[in-house]
């Protein structure tokens, strides 16, 4: 767009519909995507138009050990990768038992897969498979239900302490800014840059 210019551009209007649920809105959009993607001027090539599915997957070690996740939209090898990555600077007892045994013993399995859930459905399916599954070669130190409700408690404590705070941390970060203006400016304008570029 930038290189033929934003007063070159036109829109138009292709359909009017009246939407209550914005998936019944971004399926239409899709279909309109699917007609034109191979047109070699369509800028939506990029556009993913599969519904979102939610994925329960099981990591295998040679000897038995085994751990069960769950993940939306990403593939089974982008999964690992993220985790192979995120075992060189996070502990875990998955993490610790892997890189001990070598990141090539192991496997990865899907278990099951369906429609996007919400976060809390997809939590409950990935605790059925860790309960049933359960044994002492389990490395899910905590069932996601208990990591979520620990993540809120320790939001609820972040917010109090804020409000306990507020104004001390609003004092500090004005010292902040007009110590650092100039950083901050050319870090924003760089941003703003990087983003003009992408449009």
């Amino acid at each position: 767009m930038n290189k033929i210019g934003w007063d070159n551009v036109k829109i138009e209007l292709i359909e009017k519909i009246v939407f209550t649920d914005k998936k019944d809105l971004i399926k239409k959009e899709n279909e309109y995507i699917k007609k034109s993607i191979l047109d070699k001027f369509c800028l939506n090539k990029y556009k993913s138009f599969d519904e979102k599915t939610s994925k329960i997957f099981i990591i295998k070690c040679p000897d038995d050990y085994f751990y069960i996740g769950s993940t939306v939209n990403a593939t089974l090898s982008d999964i690992l990768s993220d985790f192979k990555y995120e075992s060189k600077y996070k502990k875990s007892k998955l993490y610790t038992h892997i890189n001990s045994i070598g990141w090539d013993n192991i496997n990865i399995e899907l278990l099951e897969e369906f429609p996007s859930l919400t976060k809390k459905e997809l939590i409950l399916r990935q605790n059925e498979y860790i309960y049933n599954r359960y044994t002492n070669k389990c490395l899910n130190t905590q069932t996601p239900l208990n990591e979520e409700k620990t993540k809120q408690k320790k939001m609820a404590r972040r917010k109090r302490s804020y409000e306990k705070n507020k104004e001390k941390i609003k004092e500090k970060a004005k010292a902040y800014y007009y110590e650092n203006k100039d950083k901050i400016r050319k870090k924003q304008n760089e941003k703003r840059e990087k983003k003009i570029d992408i449009i």
